[in-house]
């Protein structure tokens, strides 16, 4: 990552040094105003201010920099805070222009090593985009170099560095000079592209991106003329800008050689991990590649590390589901499922309640496929069908080693289902997870893979079916009317339907980039067992029967909790809709 700030001492040779000191004291009070700007309006905390202030008179540096470095606020709010203290304009990344004027005049080493770029020439003044627009040495040398006024802009310094290095990569060389065989010159030749330099600009500042804006999936696409590359977040997937067309091979190759995936091999998908470090903090991500008909797509899951995450109270679940969950993963042996579809959360919410209950009397093992998350005092088992280690032997061999609780990744085949079922009946606490739509279809599902009903009802603890939804963005949310059509499914069967709360709908603005949303919150429906669920169970009750009685038994369905959260105006029904609706 290139410099974000100078600091205060330069180290630019000789005939900058008088230059350098004359705005030192200017650039640091300005970057304490912007500090106390952030405060004001609680963007960081007080703690935070005083933190940063007594490191910056320790270590010298600017506190616009150490605020980035200690990752108390993001770059765009730096980036807009010193704009507005100096009256500046503010450049984002869809101001940045596809061709940099005075590229050739101007050497990209002096723009990253000062993070600044010229953006456009109007009027005959030059837009500096400026990741410091108090930095006086780096203005006065670009308006020296190109012999014109400049305007002074902020601009974010990660989207500073991705913009010098497409430029970069675009003068470095035309796409026909790095189009690969098969061949072992050209599998060298992309290795070596695959360590340069614009590569691994793009791809640092990509993986950054991502982090930053919460992406939990980067999809990077080839085409038959260029690249798409897309982040998921928040569960919808937002375009974001590709690499150059001469690069993306390279990147590709790039990402391969961080995740330790063979380079040379392009027929057969792959799947390996790597870890980063942003902002101080280590990220673990899974790389997956599968061949296209224009080249290998790479898909990176980033698997963010913070403990706090997987924390029952932190998962947005409702008082009530929260209660039932608890009391469910409270007993001392039993069955615990989480069921949804790819992406609903389920692991993490399976990973939250084993957190829970976590401690050094007992010992914990789970058999997953992937290992999504790293949890100390768990004993972790990855499997590997490859060898014979699949779900179910994994299990046995885990069985003989005295566990107290048990986490099996997925149910998907018979033999799984019997090894855990039995574990669940002789004294262990297992949890896991089954593909189906809702709480009481896992019923039908379990006994469809060969588990006998009556070994579901003795072993049934709870079944929690989940959903995500988007948080509405609270900056743009605006009231709104349901449509005829919405309160028709929502009141279905009524002869007479209430009056309709006040929903919000999405707008979109700055903060949430535009999509109306921020963050997701877990909708949950928890089967929870009794007496008279066991009996159901055991007598092979339909699925209906299944779901009346426990939601005569206190269970809220996925649909209804759902609503609730619309009504209280943290989604949108056109969330509920998407996600919840049961058609």
């Amino acid at each position: 990552m290139a410099q974000l700030f100078s600091n205060r001492t330069r180290d630019a040779g000789p005939d900058a040094g008088d230059v350098a000191g004359r705005d030192d004291d200017a650039r640091a009070q300005a970057h304490e105003r912007a500090l106390a700007l952030l405060a004001d309006r609680e963007v960081i905390s007080q703690t935070d201010q005083k933190r940063i202030e007594a490191t910056a008179r320790r270590t010298n540096e600017l506190m616009g920099a150490l605020a980035v470095k200690l990752g108390v606020a993001p770059e765009s709010k730096i980036a807009e805070a010193l704009a507005e203290i100096g009256g500046f304009g503010v450049i984002r990344a869809a101001d940045f222009p596809l061709d940099m004027p005075y590229g050739d005049k101007i050497r990209a080493d002096f723009l990253e090593r000062y993070a600044v770029a010229p953006i456009a020439l109007n009027d005959g003044r030059l837009t500096l985009a400026m990741a410091d627009p108090f930095d006086d040495y780096a203005a006065e040398a670009v308006e020296y170099l190109i012999e014109r006024p400049i305007i002074r802009a902020a601009a974010s310094a990660s989207e500073l560095e991705a913009f010098i290095a497409r430029q970069r990569a675009l003068n470095a060389a035309p796409a026909s000079e790095i189009i690969v065989d098969a061949t072992d010159t050209d599998l060298e030749r992309l290795r070596d592209l695959a360590s340069g330099a614009p590569v691994l600009r793009w791809v640092n500042a990509v993986l950054e991106r991502a982090v930053i804006a919460r992406a939990s999936d980067i999809h990077i696409e080839p085409e038959e003329h260029a690249m798409r590359v897309r982040f998921r977040i928040d569960g919808a997937l937002a375009p974001t800008e590709p690499p150059p067309p001469s690069l993306s091979d390279a990147v590709v190759s790039r990402l391969k050689i961080m995740a330790k995936l063979d380079v040379s091999e392009r027929r057969r998908p792959q799947d390996g991990r790597a870890k980063i470090a942003v902002r101080g903090g280590e990220v673990d991500l899974r790389v997956t590649t599968t061949p296209s008909l224009h080249g290998e797509g790479v898909v990176v899951r980033i698997l963010n590390r913070d403990a706090a995450m997987l924390d029952l109270d932190r998962l947005g679940l409702s008082d009530l589901a929260l209660e039932r969950l608890r009391a469910a993963i409270g007993q001392p042996q039993g069955a615990i499922f989480a069921t949804g579809p790819t992406g609903s959360g389920k692991t993490t919410t399976l990973y939250a309640a084993l957190r829970a209950i976590n401690d050094i009397s007992r010992k914990i093992v789970s058999v997953e496929d992937p290992v999504e998350y790293r949890i100390p005092g768990i004993t972790q088992i990855q499997v590997q069908p490859a060898i014979g280690l699949d779900f179910a032997s994994a299990l046995r061999s885990v069985l003989r080693q005295d566990p107290d609780i048990l986490m099996i990744g997925e149910i998907r085949d018979e033999a799984t289902a019997s090894v855990a079922l039995d574990a669940a009946l002789t004294g262990h606490l297992v949890f896991s997870t089954v593909h189906t739509n809702s709480a009481a279809a896992t019923i039908t599902r379990l006994h469809d893979l060969g588990a006998p009903r009556f070994l579901v009802a003795d072993t049934l603890n709870a079944i929690i079916a989940q959903r995500l939804v988007r948080r509405l963005c609270p900056t743009c949310a605006a009231p709104a009317s349901p449509s005829a059509e919405q309160l028709r499914a929502l009141y279905a069967g009524l002869a007479a339907p209430p009056r309709a709360p006040e929903f919000h709908e999405s707008r979109g603005c700055e903060e949430c980039g535009g999509s109306g949303y921020r963050g997701r919150l877990a909708v949950c429906e928890i089967l929870t067992s009794s007496p008279r669920m066991r009996r159901l169970i055991a007598d092979g009750a339909e699925t209906d029967a299944i779901e009346a009685a426990a939601s005569n038994e206190g269970m809220v369905s996925l649909k209804d909790e759902a609503i609730a959260l619309a009504a209280a105006g943290l989604t949108s029904l056109d969330e509920v809709v998407r996600t919840c609706w049961r058609r």
